[in-house]
C-alpha cells in the first residue's frame, strides 16, 4: 500500500504545474531635493506651471523606462526651505539615506552649500 502511495505522489507531483518564487523587482529610490518650497509641491500635480510641466515629463519618461512610483520606484523628496545656510545638512541627510540617484534641482543645492558636500560623491551629474 505504501509503495502505491509513493508512486501516486510522484505522478501527481511530476504533473502538477511548476510554481517559481517570482523575482522580486528592483526597487530603484531617487532622491528629488528642491531649493525651497513645500517638498510636496514635487509631483506631477503642482500648482505652479512650471514645476507641473517639468515634473510630468519627468516621471513620463521614468514611466516610459519602466519605474513607476509606487510599484518598482520610491521618490524621496527633500526642500532647502529657501535656507541656503541649511544646505550642507541637507546634502547630508540626503547623502545619507544612500539613494541611486539624487536630482537637485540647482547648483547651490547640488553643490550642497559653500562647503560643496556631495562634491565626493560619483551620484552627482552636472549638466
Amino acid at each position: 500500500m505504501r509503495r502505491r502511495d509513493f508512486g501516486l505522489g510522484l505522478v501527481l507531483a511530476a504533473s502538477a504545474p511548476r510554481v517559481r518564487a517570482q523575482e522580486g523587482a528592483k526597487q530603484h529610490r531617487i532622491a528629488i531635493v528642491i531649493p525651497a518650497g513645500a517638498a510636496v509641491v514635487i509631483n506631477e500635480n503642482s500648482s505652479d506651471a512650471l514645476r507641473r510641466r517639468f515634473y510630468q515629463s519627468f516621471f513620463a519618461e521614468l514611466r516610459r523606462l519602466g519605474d513607476v512610483e509606487g510599484q518598482n520606484l520610491v521618490i524621496e523628496r527633500y526642500s532647502g526651505e529657501g535656507r541656503p545656510e541649511g544646505f550642507a545638512n541637507l546634502a547630508r541627510e540626503v547623502i545619507g539615506r544612500n539613494p541611486d540617484v539624487i536630482v537637485a534641482q540647482t547648483n547651490p543645492v547640488a553643490l550642497g552649500g559653500p562647503r560643496g558636500h556631495w562634491h565626493n560623491t560619483d551620484r552627482l551629474g552636472r549638466g
